[in-house]
């Protein structure tokens, strides 16, 4: 991914801990977002078992379009990594767990649960396991994670504002009752969604037509005319339906005013199994206002 490691700092909130430590192996931090805050690009942030709500902290606004409200805001090149056994935890927060705005950052072994989401107006994305719109990134991986009772989506990577992300992985995640979707790759490019298992969620009350999905890869263009999807790779995920699934995996392009030219294309689904669900693989061009959109090249 383009990550390489530099020192580690050590979070442990079981054992006297102390955010202001100056030597985190011998004193670690209470918080996560501590550790980060006082990380250089390259750093190891190593997680050890317990439940992590970032009390002092709280729930914080992080530094992107948004500001996107998480327990953890990653803008920094950092490996994240919680042993299998740290658990971030909500408690129901209007927010979610991780939202990460810079490149080169991988995020692993972690518990994530109980964000929520609302009703509209700009509501969208919030409640997510890892968040990541309009912040033109690449290289993130996303892998070996618990992500689960979450009002939004487990992974959400996207923009509405033309850019394009690019060289996520997202693999080896069991995902279960994220309301939207699973995972979402949104104007993404270079990317793949590997080896996931997902239950997949109710759906949104205030958005029944579009959530409800295990894996969604789109293209949404809002007037700037965006192609996507290219060289993207959805493979030997394990979809099953939840109460209300709509679909396993949704492939859309989407043009919500005129002009917009939105273009899916070379998309590659292969080995996935899906149950249960009203759909296996859900392809649709929808255009709004119109607006021009296609898709092309999925295999």
């Amino acid at each position: 991914t383009g990550f390489v490691s530099a020192a580690t700092l050590f979070v442990n909130n079981a054992v006297a801990c102390d955010d202001t430590t100056l030597n985190s192996s011998a004193t670690p931090y209470c918080e996560i977002q501590e550790a980060v805050d006082d990380a250089f690009s390259g750093d190891t942030i190593n997680v050890t078992a317990g439940t992590y709500t970032d009390v002092t902290d709280g729930v914080i606004s992080c530094p992107t379009p948004f500001a996107d409200a998480a327990i953890v805001c990653v803008n920094k090149s950092l490996r994240l990594t919680g042993n299998g056994a740290a658990i971030v935890d909500g408690n129901g927060a209007f927010a979610s767990g991780f939202v990460v705005s810079s490149s080169n950052v991988i995020i692993e072994g972690f518990e994530v649960r109980d964000f929520a989401n609302g009703f509209p107006p700009f509501t969208g994305g919030v409640g997510s396991g890892v968040l990541s719109w309009n912040t033109n990134i690449s290289n993130v991986t996303v892998q070996d994670n618990w992500l689960h009772d979450l009002g939004w989506n487990g992974v959400l990577v996207g923009s509405d504002d033309g850019t394009t992300q690019s060289k996520w992985i997202v693999q080896r995640n069991v995902i279960d009752n994220a309301d939207y979707a699973g995972i979402e790759l949104t104007n993404v490019i270079n990317s793949r969604v590997l080896n996931n298992t997902i239950t997949i969620g109710n759906g949104i009350v205030w958005d029944p037509g579009d959530s409800g999905v295990g894996i969604e890869v789109a293209v949404r263009d809002h007037g700037t005319g965006v192609t996507a999807g290219t060289n993207v790779l959805v493979e030997g995920n394990i979809l099953n339906k939840g109460p209300l699934g709509r679909a396993g995996i949704n492939l859309l392009s989407r043009a919500y005013q005129n002009p917009s030219n939105s273009l899916l294309t070379n998309v590659t689904v292969q080995n996935n199994s899906v149950s249960g669900s009203a759909r296996g693989i859900f392809v649709m061009s929808n255009s709004r206002n119109s607006g021009d959109s296609s898709v092309s090249g999925i295999l």
